[in-house]
């Protein structure tokens, strides 16, 4: 399963009901299960009145396959 792969690849999951999160050192992989929306940010370190800044980021392949896993398994695949 998705949580697998995501923990073999250093993440901890959080979830609060229908929204998931994935993180590792600033790395944060986000799922919305209720609207079907996925955000990916990494963590600048920085924040600007309270808000934290996020950068863009890349994504290797293991964790791109531990994503569309993580989407078949929530039926958001065709």
């Amino acid at each position: 399963p998705a949580d697998d792969m995501f923990h073999e690849l250093g993440f901890k999951k959080f979830q609060i009901k229908d929204y998931v999160e994935y993180y590792n050192k600033g790395l944060e992989i986000s799922f919305d299960l209720k609207n079907k929306t996925l955000a990916v940010n990494t963590d600048s370190g920085e924040e600007v009145f309270g808000n934290k800044i996020y950068n863009f980021t890349e994504l290797d392949l293991d964790i791109i396959k531990a994503i569309f896993q993580k989407m078949k398994e929530e039926n958001w695949l065709w």
